[in-house]
């Protein structure tokens, strides 16, 4: 029987997203990838990338959060998914269909928790568009170890982050401290899998350690998506280039900040709101155009500042704050996480 596979890869970030949206899901075979690209790079198309952003909102493009209803939301995010997934494909037939983007489940910029609940009405609709064709739903969830994910996102994030903590010490401290909030919340897989398992039935969901990738790229898609493709693709896939490193031999991360041309084109964007319609679009479309420029490329991309690494005393605190969620993970899981590096109570 020909079967349609819907895969929505929702997070987290730093965990070879940028790998697995450049050199993984767009080269499936048979596959409609309508997800992001990698960094600051936009979805299938401008309309989708709109839409996919006005139901996952960034926090950072509000200027103070108000509730909502998003169900109009949510039927016109599913609407242009079955129009795209329609002209792709002559129902009913064999395929696969790839959402990725880290926003969905992101925790540091982005409402995670209520996100899960529109993922879950968008999962629901989009099975009951197609049900003639009955098609199969998996999420995919790539989770990192603790210490290692917070010292490469404070580098990668530090654009934003210098702002509320000027150093990786106070971003340490204040996650020590308010363990359950910002990108630290995310942290606690365990209460993460929980959440998303009781939203979704248990066998829709993968959860898989950013670890094994690093030792086993070819086990880990296999695990990821070997239902998908062939094993021969797999194998060819398994070798892809990296993308998006930002780690030397001596475990420090380079801080990325904003380059000052990067700076001007957001500003610029920001302040065309305030010109009337056509002049608004006619001066986007030209700004996009120059942006496009291989040279202002360039240009804009992020200007290191230095490099960080964790001190041994931040490292065992962050081990200790998340060893017990990491041991209930394990189990869950069935995965010894301790040989991946993580603290669980068999390996503090």
């Amino acid at each position: 029987m020909k079967k349609l596979k819907l895969l929505f890869h929702v997070g987290f970030g730093k965990t070879a997203t940028t790998w697995l949206q450049r050199q993984i899901f767009p080269n499936l075979e048979n596959c409609l990838y309508l997800g992001k690209k990698g960094f600051n790079d936009l979805m299938y198309s401008r309309e989708f990338h709109h839409l996919h952003y006005r139901l996952f909102e960034p926090l950072h493009s509000l200027k103070r959060y108000r509730s909502r209803n998003s169900e109009s939301l949510v039927e016109n995010y599913v609407a242009a998914m079955e129009q795209l997934i329609r002209k792709r494909f002559f129902l009913p037939s064999s395929g696969t269909v790839v959402i990725s983007n880290e926003s969905i489940l992101g925790y540091g910029g982005y409402n995670a928790e209520l996100n899960l609940l529109l993922l879950y009405r968008v999962v629901k609709k989009i099975k009951e568009r197609l049900a003639d064709d009955a098609p199969e739903v998996q999420v995919l969830v790539v989770f990192r170890e603790q210490v290692s994910f917070l010292q490469s996102y404070y580098a990668y994030d530090y654009a934003h982050q210098k702002y509320q903590h000027r150093n990786i010490d106070r971003f340490i401290e204040y996650g020590l401290i308010h363990h359950h909030e910002d990108v630290f919340g995310q942290l606690w897989v365990d209460e993460i899998m929980e959440l998303i398992e009781d939203l979704l039935p248990h066998d829709q969901i993968c959860f898989l350690p950013y670890e094994w990738l690093k030792i086993d790229p070819k086990g880990f898609l296999v695990q990821a998506i070997g239902e998908y493709v062939s094993i021969e693709q797999i194998s060819s896939l398994a070798s892809a280039p990296k993308e998006n490193v930002n780690r030397d031999t001596r475990d420090y991360n380079y801080l990325r900040d904003t380059s000052l041309i990067r700076k001007l084109f957001l500003h610029t964007h920001y302040y065309t709101r305030y010109l009337p319609g056509r002049t608004q679009r006619m001066v986007a479309k030209e700004l996009r155009r120059l942006q496009n420029q291989p040279i202002m490329q360039h240009l804009q991309q992020p200007v290191i500042k230095g490099a960080i690494k964790m001190n041994e005393h931040q490292r065992k605190a962050i081990r200790a704050l998340y060893c017990e969620s990491n041991t209930r993970t394990a189990r869950k899981l069935n995965r010894d996480l301790g040989a991946l590096g993580y603290a669980t109570q068999e390996t503090p």
